[in-house]
This record gives C-alpha cells, structure tokens and sequence, in this order.
C-alpha cells in the first residue's frame, strides 16, 4: 500500500478490536446498566505483588450501584471486614490454605482459589452477601494494579484528598504501597482497620472527576487502558447475565479455563507465604511435546523461577507478625512460598515430578513438607497436577513434570492437525516459554503458526512471550 494508505488502514486495525468490542456488548449493555432497574456489582482489588489464581490477593472489595446508566451507590471495604464469622459459620478452606497458611476457615479474602473466574466469582459474591448481608450481586469484576495503571492512563492528574500531589499512572502504585505502611501516629489496631483506606479514596476521587469533569478524561485512552487491561488479564469480568456472560466468554474476557480441542497448558502459581514477593518472581516455561503417531503425546514441562532479591541475611520462616514495625518492603523481601497447579487436557497422567522438600521450621504450624507432586480430580475437564515448593531468597529452583498425554492430535485422512492453547495466568506480566515439538517419524511439515525459531527435520523450536494467551497450530502428513 501507498504509504498515506498504508497509515490509514494501520489507524484503522488498531480500532477495529474496540468497535468488535463495542458491537458484541452493545445488545446487553441497557440491561447490566441498570435500563429494567438497579445493578449490583462487586469489585475485587487484587495485588498482583502477592499472586493469587485470578491475579492476586483480595485486598478490598467495593460495591457499585447502578441505575438507568448512573452511579447511584459506591462503596469501598478492606477485605478483612467483609466477613461475619464471629456471628456465622463458615465453610472449610482448601486444603492447601489450611496446611501452609494455618486458615482455619473459608474467608472473603481468599476466594479466589480456582483459576476460572467465574468459579471465583460466584464464591466471592456468596461470601460477600452472605457476610455483609446484602441482596445478590449481580456481576463481579476483578482488577489489579496494572489495570489500575492502564485504566488512568486516559485520566491524566488525579486529586485524592489527603495526598499533597496528584496521582498518575506512573506513581498509583507507589501511593498504593505507600498507604499500607504504619503511621507513627497510629496504634497496631488502627492501621490494621485503615492501611488499605487509600484504595477507597483514590476511586472516589476517580469516580468524581468522571461525574463533574468527563470532559478532561481521554476516552479513547480510557478505552485503548481497558482493552489491554482485558486481554492481558489484568481485569476480568463476570456478569450473571446469560447473554452477556456469553459474549464475554467469546472474546476471553470472563477469566474461564478456555476450551480446546487439542493440547492444553495453563500453570498457576499461588502464594500461600503471607509475602508480597511476586515482584521478585521471575519465571520461564519450558515444554517438550513428543506426538505420536496414535495422535497420543508426551510432554516434559521444566519451570524455572529465579528469586531476584539482593538483601543480604533474609531466611524462610513464617511470616512477622502485623505490627507497627512492619512495612510493605519488609514483605516484599521475603521467601517465596508457591502452591504450584498445572492445568492439562483430561486424561493426561502424571509420571515423574521432581520434589522439592521443605523443612518445618519454614512454616506457620512448623510441619515440613515432603515437596512431593500429586494428582488432583479433575476441573472443568482439565487434569491437574499441584506441588507445594520454597525458592528461597535469592535462589532458583527447577521443577520438572513428566506426564502422558491422551489423543490430542486431530486426523483428516493423511492429514493431521496440532494445536497447543497456552493460557495465561491473571495478574502475571509476560512469562517468557520455550516450547518444542517433535513430530512423528516419516512426518511432513505442511503448516506452522506463529513461526518457528528453529525447524530442525521433525523438531520446530519457538520462543514466546506469554504477555496474553498463546495458540501454536501445526499441521502434517
């Protein structure tokens, strides 16, 4: 194309994504804005510095009203407050949550322990209504920093009250960290109920600008923060709604385990150490796939997570207690405490891991751990294998899976079709992943995409960035 077409028509794509968006949502958007009567949403405030399932630790949650196109309530809680389990009973947590965290109960907080949002979702909805005793919500959306980041990017200069210069994109999440450390002014008691307050005062200030100035806001910013805030899983959205939960779930933007009708990967990391470390955490996926010719496969799955902290004296051991002495940093420099899930097609089998034990003395009840590898049943028609490991601070630790894949290559005559979905984690920034794959002997290579690094007879080499999810299709005779 002539360069001034050429410009026109790359204007032109980099819209097309919001204009899909906008058509697909058009349809639904009266009745989730409140057209038939009023809306109730949840908002969870993830950190994404202490990684959970769905992108982080439910550190707050507010609620927003809705009503013919208009805010007509928000409201904004510390998670800590949301539950009434001095009054109520509640449900067991997870296994895992009771063994390396010492949970004795299900709580608000941590019910985001499955990878699919919807899942997660409707468990946080339920423990919100069922502690604050509120009628049923209506959708869930899930944020963390980096949406935050991306969302005021069209915002330009926020006024929070109490803060003596104007909040950006570029520092939010400096003031965010910032805000949880003790003031010398406060008692133990007090800033435990008031560190997270800023959250809550920021979004005022935020949803004020929005109602008395729209005009100041750059809307297609705005727009642009939001799409890429959805598909790199910085913000997931769950709505009752039929329909629109239909149309999300399209687009990828519920946060579901996507289907596929051949190989699947998805590794999810939970910390379960009481640490803010994830920004430390760097992590590489490595994944051997040999296909056979039944169309069956094996895979050898190597993750490797490098501790990048610098401090010199750290050692693993359970968590300092919350006191005035403690400070966002000092959580950050801690060990890192990882709940490790592989998400594989069903029918998949585990046949060698490595271990990792860990010693008593690294956790709140003082058991140590064997670091053994386990099949968990299956969910929502993935295989799931989990390991509970420690990367000590300023170390790397490997782990490797070897397991047994079922049918996953697709056969048309001679021809024969593999696809890997790689699906990417909420709340992680771009793992980089190292894949390869053997065809069968006698195979020949017809198509590949995304383009191989290397192909090397039967063996094609790609290295990747999982900064949104990942589809590798192959074809042969």
């Amino acid at each position: 194309l002539s360069p001034w077409l050429a410009g026109k028509v790359s204007k032109l794509d980099q819209g097309l994504p919001l204009l899909r968006l906008g058509l697909q949502m058009a349809t639904v958007a009266p009745e989730l804005l409140g057209a038939n009567g009023q809306r109730t949403y949840l908002i969870l405030a993830q950190n994404q510095d202490e990684l959970r399932p769905t992108g982080g630790f439910i550190s707050g949650a507010g609620v927003v009203t809705v009503e013919q196109a208009q805010i007509v309530e928000v409201s904004f809680l510390d998670a800590y407050r949301v539950d009434d389990y001095l009054n109520k009973p509640y449900p067991d947590p997870p296994d895992p949550l009771s063994d390396y965290m010492g949970s004795g109960i299900w709580l608000f907080r941590d019910a985001n322990w499955s990878p699919d949002f919807p899942t997660s979702a409707r468990q946080a909805a339920y423990f919100y209504e069922y502690g604050q005793d509120t009628p049923p919500i209506d959708g869930v959306v899930a944020l963390n920093q980096r949406a935050v980041e991306l969302l005021m990017g069209g915002l330009g200069k926020v006024y929070v009250s109490g803060v003596d210069e104007p909040v950006t994109s570029a520092n939010v999440r400096q003031f965010m960290q910032e805000a949880w450390n003790p003031d010398e002014s406060e008692s133990a008691g007090e800033w435990i109920l008031n560190r997270k307050e800023f959250i809550g005062q920021m979004a005022a200030a935020i949803l004020q600008r929005i109602e008395t100035d729209p005009g100041s806001v750059s809307w297609m910013q705005v727009a642009k923060g939001l799409y890429q805030a959805l598909n790199e899983r910085h913000l997931l959205i769950f709505v009752q709604d039929v329909d629109a939960e239909r149309a999300l779930a399209q687009i990828g933007w519920d946060g579901s385990l996507r289907e596929s009708p051949g190989d699947y990967l998805m590794t999810v990391d939970t910390n379960v150490g009481f640490g803010k470390v994830n920004p430390l955490i760097s992590k590489h996926v490595d994944q051997h796939v040999t296909l056979k010719p039944d169309g069956t496969a094996s895979s050898e799955l190597t993750l490797t997570y490098t501790h990048q902290g610098q401090q010199a004296g750290i050692r693993c051991q359970p968590p300092p207690p919350y006191t005035t002495g403690i400070t966002y940093e000092v959580l950050v420099h801690r060990c890192y405490y990882n709940y490790l899930r592989i998400y594989t097609p069903s029918g998949s089998v585990l046949q060698v891991a490595t271990s990792h034990p860990a010693p008593g003395e690294y956790f709140i009840l003082g058991k140590p751990t064997d670091g053994q590898a386990i099949t968990l049943d299956d969910e929502l028609g993935k295989a799931v294998f989990a390991q509970l490991f420690v990367v000590e601070y300023g170390e790397t630790l490997t782990t490797r899976f070897e397991y047994d894949l079922p049918q996953i290559v697709q056969s048309e005559g001679r021809q024969h079709s593999y696809s890997l979905l790689i699906q990417k984690q909420a709340g992680t920034v771009a793992d980089t992943v190292s894949l390869t794959v053997v065809l069968p002997p006698d195979a020949n290579l017809l198509t590949v995409t995304p383009s191989p690094r290397v192909v090397d007879g039967n063996t094609l080499t790609f290295d990747l960035q999982l900064e949104t999810d990942i589809v590798v299709e192959i074809t042969y005779k």
